[in-house]
């Protein structure tokens, strides 16, 4: 049985400083049966750093998306469509229940004009609260 991982962050190991391992850690996933890998966008200001993989290995593909938790950038619905068309995003994402309205309503009019159609990698988060 082939698997898929569906949310990795290959650009981020890149940010502890580390040599780029991802290479190796795609290697190795691969020979425990991951045939396939999404690398999901968490800021679209490095949205390159997560399409690199995805153009050099043909089962690597990407997202294009905005952290939903992310202050720190705007969601700019031009750069999320040039980004959703591009031929190796699969998904919208990272996208979820998104503070700002004005994210939520970037990502979700950026949907009916990208190649992707309606696949969005959301990042839930759920409350224990109350229980």
């Amino acid at each position: 049985m082939m698997l898929a991982d569906s949310h990795t962050h290959f650009e981020l190991l890149q940010d502890e400083g580390q040599v780029d391992q991802t290479a190796a850690i795609i290697e190795r996933a691969q020979q425990e049966g991951i045939g396939y890998f999404l690398n999901v966008c968490v800021k679209l200001s490095r949205f390159n750093e997560v399409l690199r993989p995805a153009e050099l290995y043909p089962f690597v593909y990407a997202s294009a998306g905005l952290h939903p938790n992310d202050d720190s950038e705007e969601a700019d619905l031009q750069q999320l469509m040039v980004a959703g068309n591009h031929d190796r995003v699969v998904a919208i994402g990272e996208t979820g229940l998104a503070r700002s309205r004005a994210q939520r309503g970037v990502i979700i009019s950026a949907l009916p004009v990208t190649s992707i159609g309606s696949v969005i990698d959301f990042d839930c988060i759920f409350s224990q609260q109350g229980r």
